[in-house]
């Protein structure tokens, strides 16, 4: 099977997209395809050395623009000063002249590239990408959107030729909780992308059952895959003997509420770690230890250290975190807090509560405690197993042939 795959960003940066773009791509090769991906090349970017592009892979890749390369000069800057004082820290406004002034350069290169933002730069030099593989499938991936955008102008272009396109929205656009895009102009290009479309896959049934409702003219496309795993992570057995707790991804509070989760191990005196950002937020006392966002493979030993993975739900809009799919490939326990609307609480356990490997509460300290008191007690130790339901085959396998969901 020949399939291209396009994504309009660098896979190399670090970020939980790109873990699941990878995902997908092993997948691929673990299938046996051949693989064509158009992709974008950042070479001022800070590349995470544990993330790759399978070598079986052909890339081609196109580069990016000003404002994501004034974006790594702001970055350089920051790693050249100084740690700030709590004072400083509390005091935001007081910004260098530098800084004030690189920010409103930003500021207006990015209203230059419209809807799609700076992806649009990539995609003026990717839209002249051509081949005459007649591919048997044409995967776009987002974020960022634009790939979708790529995919369908080199498609009207007959720069490419496929037997089948298939969208995979990674998180909707109008409607994500985690960026200011509630704009008419974004839902007007998102319904266009959906109607162009000929399968749409999303990685969460709330979003599934949200998307159909806005865009119903092209609800019959649109299905749920869960998200593959990222990578290999099983090991030898953990003990269970002292529980160490370990919450690892972002915790922006207009996203994810880890407050309760952190007052109520505070007040329980047990040991956790937190990595991610803003790390600013919470500050490390007694048995809690708050750290930064951090690299792969840095950020691995911190997992390894921990018995107990946290899981946190969004606030609202029922989207997914894909780490929930990583944990589950774990001999780990997982406590799984649950949040959001009463609806989207229920939409969520109803799916992963057959597979009896998780551990539920409410995201309140009470409930949290209820949950850490009875896995304190030894209970749901039998829910620690590896799952293979998510495997990077087994989901390519049912996004390729649309397949009866897991």
């Amino acid at each position: 099977m020949k399939i291209l795959v396009i994504i309009g960003d660098c896979l190399t940066v670090n970020s939980s997209a790109n873990l699941c773009h990878l995902a997908y791509l092993r997948g691929l090769v673990a299938l046996g395809a051949e693989v064509d991906l158009l992709c974008a090349k950042d070479e001022g970017a800070r590349s995470d050395k544990a993330l790759s592009i399978p070598s079986e892979i052909r890339c081609h890749m196109y580069g990016v623009s000003l404002y994501e390369k004034l974006s790594h000069l702001k970055h350089h800057t920051a790693q050249k000063q100084p740690e700030p004082s709590a004072e400083k820290t509390a005091a935001p406004a007081e910004t260098g002249n530098g800084d004030s002034l690189l920010h409103g350069v930003k500021a207006s290169v990015r209203s230059l590239y419209g809807v799609y933002g700076p992806s649009k730069a990539w995609f003026v030099k990717a839209r002249h990408f051509s081949s005459d593989t007649p591919y048997d499938v044409l995967l776009s991936i987002s974020c960022p959107f634009i790939s979708h955008y790529a995919a369908y102008t080199l498609l009207k272009n007959h720069r490419i030729q496929c037997k089948k396109w298939i969208q995979i929205w990674e998180d909707p656009w109008f409607s994500d909780i985690a960026y200011d895009s509630h704009t008419e102009e974004c839902k007007k290009e998102e319904e266009f992308l959906c109607s162009v479309a000929e399968d749409i896959v999303y990685v969460s049934p709330v979003t599934l059952s949200y998307q159909k409702k806005l865009f119903p003219a092209s609800a019959a496309k649109m299905r749920f895959v869960p998200l593959p795993t990222y990578y290999d992570d099983t090991g030898e057995a953990p003990s269970f003997d002292h529980l160490r707790y370990g919450y690892f991804g972002d915790f922006s509070p207009e996203v994810r509420d880890l407050a309760p989760c952190y007052h109520a191990a505070l007040q329980r005196d047990v040991p956790l770690t937190i990595c991610g950002n803003p790390s600013g937020l919470l500050e490390s006392r007694g048995q809690i230890a708050v750290h930064g966002r951090m690299d792969r493979d840095s950020l691995r030993e911190y997992e390894q250290q921990v018995n107990v993975l946290i899981f946190l739900c969004n606030l609202r809009g029922g989207q997914i975190p894909g780490k929930i799919y990583q944990y589950s490939a774990t001999d780990k326990l997982i406590l799984f807090i649950l949040d959001g609307s009463e609806e989207e609480q229920l939409a969520i356990r109803r799916y992963f509560e057959p597979f009896n490997r998780y551990v539920f509460c409410q995201n309140t300290i009470a409930d949290i405690q209820r949950a850490m008191d009875e896995l304190a007690a030894g209970k749901y130790r039998e829910t620690a197993r590896s799952l293979p339901d998510f495997s990077v085959e087994r989901i390519m396998n049912l996004i390729l042939q649309r397949g009866e969901c897991v």
